[in-house]
């Protein structure tokens, strides 16, 4: 189970007064098919019905807007329960992100190890790339099937949206219909027909494209324009980019 502690700041409306609850964010092992809880950390306020409390100091989430809360009565104020929904949301977001980003970086690593195999002489690092490729696009599949379960929601902070894909709706273009239906069905792992990269291949499945120029600083440039590499140093830059200048400069020998 993962646990997330946080500080909720909010403002009384009538008195314009702030704020402050610690909270403690859990996820269970069954996420996201169970859904996450927020505890009020250090007990600050009494549990009870009317406030919508647990026994256990978990706050119940489902009715923000009642007016019966109140601090005076030691009960959540409607503010405190607002302000923990727009932060669950917030964190819900995230675990978006998340489980759509590491997929993303599955399906580079799977085309780049079977690109960059054409170009290796040694057996020994053929055996190594050979036998990467396959793994990494079994870890994009389990995961895409896991990123299909993230809920649609648009994060309150920040206004980043994660539309409805079983919608049959184009998120990009508007476009209904059966077809888009199924282009953007979250549970398909299998490898599809793909006419984004050209109208003229025929109806069979696709994996990724393994054309080998540039495919090593392609692949740098890709993960460090997604933020994979956020705070690293000169240095490490300056290193991984000769790692695929070389790379890319393999020639096959045999």
């Amino acid at each position: 189970m993962l646990q997330i502690e946080g500080v909720l700041s909010f403002t009384q409306e009538e008195t314009g007064r702030i704020y402050s609850l610690k909270v403690r964010l859990e996820y269970p092992r069954e996420y996201p098919w169970a859904v996450p809880s927020v505890f009020d950390q250090d007990k600050q306020f009494r549990p009870s019905a009317n406030g919508h409390q647990f026994p256990d100091y978990r706050l119940c989430l489902s009715f923000p807007e009642r007016e019966e809360f109140g601090l005076a009565s030691e009960q959540l104020s409607s503010e405190v329960l607002g302000a923990a929904l727009i932060w669950l949301e917030h964190i819900q977001a995230i675990a978006n992100t998340a489980v759509f980003h590491i997929p993303t970086v599955e399906q580079g690593g799977g085309s780049l190890r079977l690109a960059l195999a054409q170009r290796a002489t040694s057996v020994e690092v053929l055996r190594l790339l050979i036998s990467m490729g396959p793994i990494e696009l079994m870890h994009f599949q389990t995961l895409s099937g896991t990123s299909g379960n993230a809920p649609p929601l648009t994060d309150p902070t920040n206004g980043l949206r994660f539309p409805d894909l079983n919608n049959g709706v184009d998120p990009n273009t508007g476009a209904r219909g059966a077809a888009v239906r199924q282009m953007f069905q979250t549970n398909l792992i299998m490898p599809e027909p793909c006419p984004f990269i050209s109208t003229t291949l025929p109806a069979c499945s696709v994996v990724r494209p393994t054309n080998t120029t540039g495919v090593a600083t392609g692949a740098l440039k890709f993960l460090t324009a997604m933020g994979l590499f956020i705070g690293q140093s000169p240095e490490f830059f300056s290193f991984l980019t000769s790692l695929a200048t070389a790379a890319d400069a393999a020639q096959r020998e045999v």
